[in-house]
């Protein structure tokens, strides 16, 4: 058990030197935040995980398995932070209060802002064939983008 417990250990080490949160880093590896905080207090991770961990990261999996050489850990540079397809998917609740806060920010009241970044999100996750989404978004773009600065220019 103590070997388990180790490797999530690493893994967590891994995680949080890559600068990543749990839920992104769950993001990024295509399972649960709840997996990697499993993995991270020694509940056992499979080897194509542990695998996946090291491709994310950019550890050695043997320093992963056992502990044993270099870690091949890197701090992300300030470059790497900006490559957006480098990147994990946006968190959508994580994406909501961004978008409620800086309309916050811009003079609106809370109740407004929340009400907006609700409204922007629910229409951006509004399930859509190719052929409408190719019509749409332009037009729901612009809807919003107008939407947003009558409520900007209205406070």
């Amino acid at each position: 058990m103590k070997a388990v417990v180790a490797a999530g250990s690493r893994v967590k080490a891994a995680r949080e030197a890559r600068g990543f949160t749990q839920v992104r880093f769950a993001a990024a590896m295509g399972v649960t935040r709840g997996a990697v905080g499993n993995w991270e207090a020694g509940g056992g991770i499979t080897r194509a995980n542990l695998t996946r961990v090291a491709e994310v990261t950019g550890a050695s999996i043997e320093w992963l398995m056992t502990g044993e050489g270099a870690s091949g850990i890197s701090t992300p540079d300030e470059g790497e932070l900006f490559q957006l397809g480098d990147l994990p998917p946006l968190d959508v609740n994580f994406l909501q209060a961004l978008l409620s806060a800086t309309l916050a920010a811009l003079g609106l009241s809370a109740e407004k802002s929340e009400f907006l970044a609700r409204a922007v999100i629910g229409a951006a996750r509004r399930p859509q064939s190719e052929q409408q989404a190719a019509g749409r978004d332009e037009d729901l773009t612009n809807r919003v983008a107008a939407a947003l600065a009558r409520a900007i220019l209205q406070r």
